[in-house]
């Protein structure tokens, strides 16, 4: 045995020890009793506590900075807004009382508005539209969207603004009116304010008790449910002069 060769074999024993330890460790750190630890570990009042003043850190707030740069976060979250049950959970709360109070707050903020109004935002907006692609997303939506009660029940509210304001009568609260629309528009059925007989809400449109022509307003007081034979004969004429001829036409068919 040549002279420091016993150094040099303890030297090598000492790297394969190190190396089987990693390996051992390794393999106990992928088993259920390591997990079990780690989770009861992480549990605890000091862990929990040191984990919370970490995170106040800036050597903390760094490091997620840097994590949230990396294509591997990026992935993960694209990944799980993707999920089936988040698309719902986004979905409700969206359509929520507290998701839509939360976007006005969101939209009134100043950065938001800056941002919006800002000359690369419209920039960009408008090399999106004038893209192939985005073209055939808007029509694709566009046609689902036109299928939908909301739409139907949009339209008939825009086309009656739009009768109103061509006669120079008197528009109060539109989006009252609008979600008027909206609600009658939707159910199984509905009474003609006139008849008192049900129709499907297709076959009825909003009437103006007082016609415009006569002086009436486009607004909710002024505004009932009819079925279109009853719109149409009543066309504009006074409430008083209808309800006569509603009441009299089955005696004078009688005296006939």
């Amino acid at each position: 045995m040549r002279v420091g060769e016993p150094f040099l074999i303890m030297e090598n024993k000492e790297e394969i020890n190190k190396e089987k330890k990693k390996i051992r460790d390794k393999q106990y750190q992928q088993s259920d009793k390591w997990k079990e630890y780690a989770k009861q570990y992480r549990n605890r009042p000091e862990a929990i506590l040191a984990r919370k003043a970490y995170r106040k850190t800036e050597k903390a707030r760094l490091a997620e900075i840097e994590r949230r740069k990396s294509d591997k976060y990026k992935e993960c979250v694209k990944l799980f807004h993707q999920r089936p049950e988040v698309i719902e959970l986004k979905k409700a709360y969206q359509q929520s009382e507290e998701g839509r109070e939360y976007r006005r707050r969101y939209n009134k903020r100043p950065e938001v508005i800056e941002k919006r109004n800002a000359q690369e935002r419209k920039d960009y907006v408008k090399r999106w539209k004038n893209k192939e692609q985005s073209k055939i997303l808007t029509k694709k939506w566009l046609e689902s969207y036109k299928k939908t009660n909301k739409y139907k029940s949009v339209r008939t509210a825009q086309s009656a603004k739009r009768r109103a304001v061509k006669k120079l009568a008197t528009i109060i609260d539109s989006k009252a009116i609008s979600k008027w629309f909206k609600e009658w528009k939707i159910k199984s059925h509905v009474i003609c304010h006139w008849c008192k007989n049900n129709f499907s809400p297709k076959d009825c449109e909003a009437d103006h008790v007082m016609p415009i022509s006569k002086g009436g307003t486009h607004s909710l007081c002024n505004l009932v449910i009819a079925c279109r034979p009853c719109n149409r004969k009543k066309s504009a004429k006074l409430p008083s002069e209808w309800v006569v001829e509603i009441l009299l036409k089955p005696l004078i068919n009688k005296e006939k």
